[in-house]
């Protein structure tokens, strides 16, 4: 080894925090045609209660209630672009990428 190397067994700072979100994810959430162009399909396995579009700049652009497990959105008014559509069941949630 050289003088400007050392090594450390156990050696541990303070305390570790991930970067993950404690909620449950949604399961089964299929969102098409991905690329979209006027409506997207969204199914899911148990009733979805609300959704909301984000730009990427993190502002909401679309929000809805379905309350159901199929339903499609209109995405007419939205501008070409990419957005994160995130989808809440009870205590669940999922956020898929959506592009216009």
């Amino acid at each position: 080894l050289s003088d400007d190397v050392f090594l450390m067994d156990r050696f541990t700072f303070g305390e570790f925090a991930t970067l993950s979100n404690s909620k449950i994810s949604i399961s089964d959430v299929s969102l098409y045609p991905n690329p979209a162009k006027d409506f997207v399909n969204i199914s899911a396995a148990e009733k979805i209660d609300f959704i909301s579009i984000y730009d990427l700049t993190g502002r909401v652009v679309l929000k809805s209630e379905p309350n159901k497990e199929n339903f499609n959105l209109n995405v007419t008014d939205l501008s070409k672009g990419v957005y994160l559509v995130k989808l809440n069941a009870g205590d669940k949630e999922s956020t898929i990428k959506l592009i216009k």
